[in-house]
């Protein structure tokens, strides 16, 4: 069944991904990408409350700039940092498709 299949699947994906990337980027060769994708999953967590704050205030207060501008800034260089991390992946795993 597939509602059963679907966890299993993707849980098995996430930790092999984490394996690999623990092996292959932090302990054979460090590589810049394990950081990108460190900081890009920090900020990401970091960015969670920050949002909620932001949003809560936001529709009670209807002003709220400094927490706006904090979950912009998070939001952006998450994403920027987990973009550049797979860019930086993908390249490195260039040479597995020739």
């Amino acid at each position: 069944k597939v509602a059963k299949v679907i966890p299993k699947v993707s849980w098995l994906l996430a930790k092999l991904f984490f394996q690999r990337l623990f092996k292959k980027y932090f302990f054979k060769d460090f590589h810049p990408l394990f950081l990108l994708y460190l900081l890009g999953a920090l900020t990401f967590i970091i960015n969670i409350p920050v949002g909620i704050k932001f949003w809560s205030s936001f529709f009670v207060d209807n002003i709220a700039y400094g927490a706006l501008t904090v979950h912009l800034f998070l939001t952006m260089f998450s994403f920027q940092s987990l973009i550049f991390a797979m860019w930086f992946d993908m390249q490195d795993n260039e040479r597995l498709y020739k």
